[in-house]
């Protein structure tokens, strides 16, 4: 039993070494540090500050390029927290525009970053304006994750303090078009 308490607390820290920690510990919380011999032992991984815990939900969406642009993508999917673009695009090279929704409504003053594929230096932030809209100026074309973080106090009755909600858009922008000489 001691081996297999070992053994997935091994397993469980390594799954928490991968993930990265920005300004967030990540721990292993045992329904006993001490249990008897032959007890089921659960494990329950949190995350939060200075042993304050989270709650947290990732809501993640990919856009895959049609034959054609596709209004769909425009179109809220009915997550509880998610980036909408205004126009599609994986059929164009152009500054990325949409909106941030909460729980199906516009989310004001929401930070929403831009970061490249295999380009860890660029690195673009916004901040949604009253009406949940964001424009980011994507400076090339290539594999962009768009991601926001919302959080709010958890219910009263729960075991953690907040729940924080991960949104994340993921695309490949085109290469612009070139104009054909006459």
């Amino acid at each position: 039993m001691a081996s297999e308490i070992k053994s997935l607390a091994f397993a469980a820290a390594i799954l928490l070494a991968a993930a990265p920690a920005q300004a967030h510990d990540f721990w292993i919380e045992p329904s006993t540090f001490h249990p008897t011999p032959g007890a089921i032992v659960s494990v329950a991984l949190r995350v939060g500050q200075d042993f304050i815990g989270e709650r947290f939900y990732r809501y993640a969406k990919a856009l895959i390029a049609g034959r054609e642009p596709s209004d769909d993508v425009t179109r809220p999917s009915g997550l509880a927290y998610e980036i909408v673009p205004d126009d599609d695009p994986t059929s164009r090279f152009e500054p990325f525009r949409g909106h941030v929704l909460y729980e199906g409504k516009p989310l004001a003053n929401a930070l929403v970053v831009a970061l490249l594929h295999g380009q860890p230096t660029v690195h673009i932030e916004t901040h949604s304006d009253a009406r949940g809209a964001i424009m980011l100026p994507l400076p090339c074309p290539g594999i962009w994750l768009i991601k926001s973080v919302h959080m709010v106090r958890a219910s009263f009755f729960a075991n953690e303090d907040w729940d924080s909600s991960w949104s994340s858009l993921t695309f490949e922008m085109p290469e612009p078009e070139t104009k054909a000489k006459p």
